[in-house]
């Protein structure tokens, strides 16, 4: 399975966009060739908050719930499954989740 989807971040450089806000519906991941046994467990239901920080929105517009994953967490889960282990932690989500692509991206020459 690791070598399945070291290809599919080699041909999706977009699934390493550092993107540490979105959630996304498990088909664009399967899409792009991760493996479902890498989702599984990280679909689940999320409430809109009542901040613009904490809100999720489609197209512009305010979505109440939506159900997918969160990006930040199948980057967690990605780094782990591909044993990354090296990268700080930072305080910012999107901060997070670029230092996790980065350290991905070294330690597998992506």
């Amino acid at each position: 399975m690791k070598a399945i989807i070291l290809k599919a971040l080699k041909a999706n450089p977009e699934l390493l966009d550092g993107d540490g806000h979105s959630i996304m519906a498990p088909q664009y991941y399967i899409e792009l060739g991760i493996p479902y046994d890498l989702l599984d467990g990280l679909d689940h239901n999320y409430k809109s908050g009542n901040d613009y920080k904490s809100a999720i929105f489609k197209n512009g517009q305010e979505l109440k719930t939506c159900k997918g994953i969160y990006n930040l967490s199948f980057l967690y889960r990605l780094a782990s499954f591909l044993d990354v282990k090296d990268y700080p932690s930072q305080w910012g989500r999107g901060s997070q989740a670029q230092v996790i692509c980065s350290a991905i991206r070294e330690k597998h020459n992506i």
